[in-house]
């Protein structure tokens, strides 16, 4: 499993997942309330690294906007692509 730090901005006008200022950046559109920002959060990364939504877990910053997730080494790859730009 390979650990990712993400910085998330919950409300956003639209969901999207990018670099910015060299790190890693996921806007959602839900509100932080009742885990549904982390659940889009979620959502988002697996989509962006083509696995399911279950293999994404956070393990760190469940309640706040930096958080760090477990995703599959598969993954690693298609983050480095898409990291890249």
């Amino acid at each position: 499993m390979l650990k990712i730090s993400v910085r998330v901005t919950p409300r956003a006008s639209r969901a999207r997942l990018a670099l910015d200022r060299g790190r890693l950046h996921a806007w959602v559109t839900a509100p932080p309330l009742d885990g549904k920002a982390n659940q889009a959060v979620r959502a988002l990364v697996a989509a962006a690294l083509e696995v399911r939504e279950w293999e994404v877990q956070i393990i760190a910053g469940e309640r706040g906007r930096e958080k760090v997730l477990l995703v599959p080494d598969g993954a690693a790859e298609r983050l480095r692509t898409l990291l890249a730009g």
